[in-house]
């Protein structure tokens, strides 16, 4: 997944769908990423029982607010979250729509 980070405004970008059978499995990989990307940001998505749930991760040198940007992310499905400066979670929403709410990650980075 590192091999494919974007760069958006000098920093790296981590936008992916993974396979994760709880929300604690999707922190752990997020937590993984985040440590190996150095700077930047990670956003993962995956379906747990059935439902969509998002991640972000931001490393401390950012300017990013992880709970925004999840949140964002979240409503591009029609979920909704929040969360902390550093992390944020949300769900809820048409999981077919996970694609294209990661697929907007650059711009709102970027934004």
């Amino acid at each position: 997944m590192l091999s494919t980070a974007q760069t958006v405004n000098g920093l790296k970008v981590v936008a992916a769908e993974v396979n994760a059978p709880n929300r604690d499995a999707l922190r752990d990989l997020g937590d993984m990423l985040k440590a190996r990307l150095g700077s930047g940001v990670v956003v993962l998505a995956s379906v747990i029982d059935g439902k969509p749930a998002y991640l972000a991760m931001v490393t401390p040198d950012t300017k990013i607010n992880a709970g925004d940007l999840v949140r964002k992310v979240a409503s591009v499905a029609g979920g909704g979250g929040g969360g902390r400066p550093d992390i944020g979670q949300a769900g809820g929403g048409d999981p077919s729509m996970m694609g294209e709410a990661l697929q907007r990650v650059p711009q709102l980075v970027g934004g």
